[in-house]
């Protein structure tokens, strides 16, 4: 094709994209969202072991029965996190299966 059709075709596109007042807005509010993101980004002052739930301190993982599963678990802890994450066998402490567990604020719980 010759460089004269493709630049027509091309300002066609963008004549009809511009037409098309959905299609600008969405881009708009995208690009806004993508700057203000961007500038906001609080990223750099969680620390990179922060694990899914940034702002959680601990994260306790609550189980009811000894498995082999449970052992599976404790043992493929990460080392950035193994500080952070604390194993209760919830029958041990005297809770049965029916009590609510409460947790604190800032932590995160996995109940098994």
């Amino acid at each position: 094709m010759r460089f004269r059709i493709i630049r027509t075709l091309i300002e066609k596109e963008i004549r009809r994209n511009l037409a098309n007042k959905g299609g600008v807005v969405m881009a708009a509010l995208l690009l806004g969202m993508a700057l203000l993101l961007s500038a906001y980004d609080r990223t750099a002052s969680v620390p990179s072991s922060a694990g899914l739930v940034p702002g959680a301190y601990h994260c306790y993982i609550d189980y009811w029965e000894d498995s082999p599963w449970i052992e599976y678990v404790k043992q493929r802890v990460p080392d950035s996190l193994k500080a952070r994450t604390h194993f209760r066998n919830v029958s041990a402490t005297g809770n049965s299966a029916n009590d609510v567990v409460v947790y604190p604020m800032s932590t995160g719980a996995i109940q098994i």
